[in-house]
């Protein structure tokens, strides 16, 4: 029986390899395909130079976050597109039977296929396992001040499997965390708020194998509202806003602001200050302010809402007529939101006369008896 080895061609290398340092522990790498590329295709990912020993990662994308990393530290990354294993044929080989080993590649190896082809015929080795399947995409289901709630689809082929679990790590500025479980979802507490997050999911599987790690992008807390809010009228177009900072106040942070009530569409202001000045208001209107802390993400935090009056516009009366007995006052209406008028009348023996009127009226007669 004459036996041909398998001969394989190297992959062409990746291109236009780049880093990105996302917090104090993680860093994504992205580039684009190798030329001639194939869907079979998966990459080895190297990580050396800040771990000891050196980790291994792979992936199918053309991109990868890698965790767990020490603070402060430059790492090595080497990635290579698939690796090709060379059999060989060993000496202990006999009449009825031939050998066949190889190396162990670089990074994951999901599982490895043995084809021995004869002149008669060919032989297929059952499937030799080594590390678990990855877990599906993770999804954020919600997030408070103080808690995420993730989601994942299972691992192929791993669903229901007594043998496996899942380890889910989380890790910010503030530290790693480490959960293990075998649902498909984990709710991961006693976080900061306004802080970004790398969640990561593995499969573990027999004799503590795993695969490789599935990644979020940045999912953060929410920050939590400000406080003690308060609102004063500057003038008949001008409202001033001050508040308190937040507990967890970072630098970071950006205050918006939503005014509703008294504009057509509603408007919008932000500031890095705990206050704000909200001019070119309508006069003599009821205004509703709703502030809110934002991250630099976009996460936003419970807003707390505030209602004020602009001061209303000074009318000018003019005395149209007069009698003896009679005193005719007439105004136009200004500008802006008026909801009554009041009008004061005092003579020269210090006597005072007040009448409150609707505001769809212009003028008013006194008359004295």
């Amino acid at each position: 029986m004459y036996v041909m080895p398998l001969l394989v061609t190297e992959p062409h290398p990746i291109r236009n390899l780049t880093a990105e340092t996302l917090n104090t522990t993680a860093i994504e790498l992205k580039w684009d395909r190798p030329e001639d590329y194939q869907s079979t295709y998966r990459y080895q990912v190297q990580i050396s130079g800040c771990t000891s020993p050196s980790r291994n990662a792979s992936t199918s994308e053309e991109k990868i976050i890698i965790s767990s990393l020490p603070p402060g530290t430059s790492c090595t990354f080497s990635i290579y597109g698939p690796e090709t294993v060379w059999p060989v044929i060993l000496n202990q080989s006999t009449n009825n039977s031939i050998t066949v080993s190889w190396s162990h590649p670089i990074g994951n190896v999901e599982s490895f296929e043995v084809l021995l082809n004869s002149s008669s015929n060919i032989t297929r080795s059952p499937l030799l396992n080594s590390n678990p399947n990855p877990p599906g995409d993770i999804t954020m289901k919600s997030a408070t001040t103080n808690s995420i709630f993730i989601e994942w689809t299972p691992a192929l082929l791993m669903d229901n499997s007594d043998g496996f679990n899942y380890t889910v790590n989380i890790s910010s500025s503030s530290g790693t965390t480490d959960y293990s479980t075998k649902a498909l979802n984990q709710t991961l507490t006693n976080l900061t708020s306004g802080t970004p997050h790398i969640i990561c999911v593995r499969t573990t599987g027999p004799l503590g194998l795993q695969s490789e790690s599935v990644c979020s992008g940045n999912i953060t807390t929410k920050p939590r509202p400000i406080r003690n809010l308060t609102a004063e009228t500057l003038n008949t177009t001008a409202i001033e806003l001050k508040w308190d900072q937040p507990d967890g106040y970072k630098e970071t942070y950006k205050y918006q602001v939503q005014i509703s009530g008294c504009t057509s569409p509603s408007r919008d202001a932000s500031t890095g200050e705990e206050k704000i000045i909200i001019s070119s208001l309508p006069p003599g209107t009821n205004c509703t302010f709703s502030i809110y802390v934002e991250v630099m993400n976009g996460t936003r935090g419970e807003e707390l809402k505030i209602s004020h009056y602009t001061r209303p516009e000074t009318v000018q009366p003019v005395i149209s007529d007069n009698t003896n007995n009679s005193i005719t006052v007439s105004w136009s209406r200004p500008d802006g939101s008026v909801e009554s008028f009041e009008v004061l009348l005092n003579s020269s023996s210090s006597s005072t006369w007040c009448t409150l009127l609707n505001s769809s009226i212009n003028s008013y007669e006194f008359i004295f008896t």
